[in-house]
């Protein structure tokens, strides 16, 4: 889903995705249009600048109850690494009751204010300076329910600018769900015929469709300039134990005449990292900003059965100046259920969410 404020971006760049990508298979177990059991918000910013409005659904008849944790994956700037600070909360929703908040003010319990429709419960603001996700699961007096009834939406939105930009959340479907806190992400043919599949899995690949950085904007013109940013985290999470996830990618760059360039250097995610593709610092270099042709496709590949998701921003940017972000859901790759996972990896395999006991 994309938002913008001012500016549009044409139908150049999705003519191109669809040209690029109508070959290729584009089955995952992620949804962003289907609800589900977990849903996950791999962007949410707080920091003072940029701010998150949450919108999360209960699209079912019963109350649905969910145990949600932030994710602050900020850069220490002493150790320049994420700092992986968990806040977690609970939320009631009645029968399909939506409900809302702002990332940096929270929703306390209070039937005075202003905020439409009835309180979840209480909402802490996250900490100054957030930038990580929002990871919100379903459960009940037992423990993790297969109830499949949460959906929803980001909404980020500059306060100097007024740019706006919206994203919708990515649903993980209860296949049998789960009787203790380490839920499995292990959704495949064989699992399902015996019974012990739990969750759907996550995507074999993500992949977008962009403009080359730094670029003049095929729709605006001269004087305009396009930019491009991905936010990646890993498929996988362990809130009792504290510990990051972390995964390896390997990107590959396919042109609109399909030559494909594989990126050769590191690209490491842990917890949380949002990424330039372009511009003096950025991790990929000319990789992107030099490459032969106007438009491309890029697909991620995780490394490991820990999997990755993610959210592509295009930030366009008239000669007056002007800005306007355009937040999308990644396409996600996975042929059938015996394909949806990530290669085979490391211990710990397959992708996994363990919360913490209650």
């Amino acid at each position: 889903m994309r938002t913008m404020n001012s500016l549009r971006v044409g139908s150049t760049l999705v003519a191109c995705a669809l040209a690029l990508t109508a070959a290729v298979a584009a089955r995952a177990d992620v949804s962003t249009e289907r609800p589900g059991s977990i849903l996950i918000f791999p962007k949410v910013i707080a920091d003072g600048t940029r701010d998150t409005i949450i919108q999360i659904s209960n699209i079912s008849t019963m109350t649905a109850h969910a145990h949600c944790f932030y994710v602050d994956g900020s850069r220490d700037p002493n150790t320049l690494q994420p700092r992986w600070q968990e806040t977690d909360f609970n939320i009631w929703l009645t029968r399909l009751q939506p409900t809302h908040w702002q990332v940096s003010a929270g929703r306390p319990v209070d039937f005075t204010d202003d905020n439409d429709g009835l309180d979840p419960g209480a909402v802490p603001p996250a900490t100054a300076g957030f930038q990580g996700e929002l990871l919100c699961v379903q459960v009940d007096s037992s423990g993790p329910s297969a109830g499949n009834s949460l959906i929803g939406d980001a909404t980020l939105k500059n306060a100097q600018s007024g740019d706006v930009s919206k994203y919708n959340g990515l649903a993980i479907k209860a296949v049998n769900g789960s009787d203790d806190d380490l839920l499995l992400l292990n959704d495949t043919v064989a699992n399902e015929a015996d019974g012990s599949a739990e969750y759907n899995g996550c995507p074999r690949a993500l992949q977008f469709a962009g403009v080359r950085d730094l670029d003049v904007d095929p729709v605006l013109g001269s004087g305009s300039v396009s930019r491009s940013f991905m936010t990646l985290i890993p498929c996988s999470a362990d809130f009792e134990n504290l510990v990051p996830a972390s995964v390896s990618v390997s990107v590959n760059r396919i042109d609109e005449f399909e030559n494909q360039l594989s990126f050769d250097g590191a690209l490491n995610v842990t917890c949380w990292r949002e990424l330039a593709l372009g511009g003096s610092g950025s991790v990929f270099g000319s990789y992107f900003s030099g490459a032969p042709t106007q438009f491309y496709t890029a697909i991620l590949t995780p490394n490991s059965q820990v999997g990755l998701l993610g959210v592509f921003d295009s930030v366009v940017t008239d000669s007056n100046s002007n800005s306007a972000t355009s937040s999308i859901n990644m396409s996600q790759l996975g042929a059938d259920k015996a394909s949806n996972l990530p290669a085979t990896g490391p211990a710990g395999s397959p992708a996994s969410i363990r919360i913490s006991g209650e």
